[in-house]
């Protein structure tokens, strides 16, 4: 493997601009509740072929530290923003656990074989007074834009799924609680395995478009579940699956949440959402 640098970008000639490829490493700092100022030093190494981009939520993993505190909840990376030539703001779907350390990992820049450090832990700092788990009678949970990917959680709204959504005030809604988790469980389940680069093991590997024989769909099934066990709000998960015709799997979906909630839904993948 050769070391190389990440070439030219967003973010200008250092430390994201070309370079020598030497050791790298970041920090992480704490901001917000659900906000981590991610800052870059010294060259960060990666094979330029990847694409990367710091920009790119993607790019960016939130993990827990060594020791995991009973309760404590693992926000999803959604957004990143641009503050300066070596800083980005990593934003994040959840409030972090006060008193938990978490690992910020900028992806690209995790390279063993050319000695560099893409990782940086924090700890994560107490809420202020007044905020609580229930603010105005709105759970602070996981949250994101509302774009269903299921008929059901549309809300009743004529649009096409997948896209945003408008609430009764006009502006755009969110989503949080199951339907966001559905919609990240689906996410997972229709992305084909090793779609990304950087997450091989993400998705499903689903054969081509032909009846499948008993031991893959048992494969397929197993496969699932794992994948949806990965979810960070998924306690346990059941699939079943069925093959109504050739190119048409239905996926038959029932989770339990770490909060204690219940839910089942269906998807075909090949054909039109349940």
């Amino acid at each position: 493997m050769t070391c190389g640098a990440l070439g030219s970008g967003p973010f200008g000639a250092t430390p994201f601009g070309s370079g020598f490829g030497f050791s790298a490493s970041i920090m992480a700092e704490q901001r917000e509740l659900n906000a981590i100022l991610a800052t870059l030093y010294g060259v960060p190494v990666i094979v330029d072929m990847f694409g990367a981009d710091p920009l790119d939520p993607s790019s960016w993993a939130l993990s827990f530290g060594p020791v995991v505190n009973a309760g404590s909840a693992l926000p999803l990376v959604q957004l990143i923003e641009f503050v300066s030539a070596t800083s980005v703001r990593v934003l994040l779907d959840a409030p972090c656990t006060a008193g938990q350390e978490y690992v910020l990992t900028y992806l690209p820049i995790v390279d063993v074989v050319c000695g560099v450090l893409g990782a940086a832990a924090f700890l994560a700092f107490a809420p202020p007074l007044g905020f609580g788990p229930n603010v105005n009678g709105q759970e602070q949970g996981r949250f994101d834009l509302a774009n269903p990917v299921l008929v059901a959680d549309a809300a009743g709204n004529v649009v096409e799924l997948g896209t945003l959504q408008v609430d009764s005030t006009g502006d755009l809604a969110v989503e949080t609680g199951l339907p966001y988790l559905r919609k990240r469980i689906l996410r997972r389940l229709t992305t084909p395995q090793g779609a990304f680069l950087h997450l091989l093991t993400y998705g499903l590997a689903i054969p081509q478009k032909r009846n499948l024989r008993p031991s893959e769909m048992l494969r397929l099934k197993v496969s699932a579940q794992e994948q949806i066990q990965q979810e960070p709000d998924v306690l346990t998960a059941l699939v079943s699956v069925s093959q109504p015709s050739p190119g048409s799997i239905v996926l038959f979906i029932r989770v339990q949440t770490v909060a204690g909630l219940t839910d089942q839904f269906e998807t075909t993948i090949g054909g039109p959402s349940a």
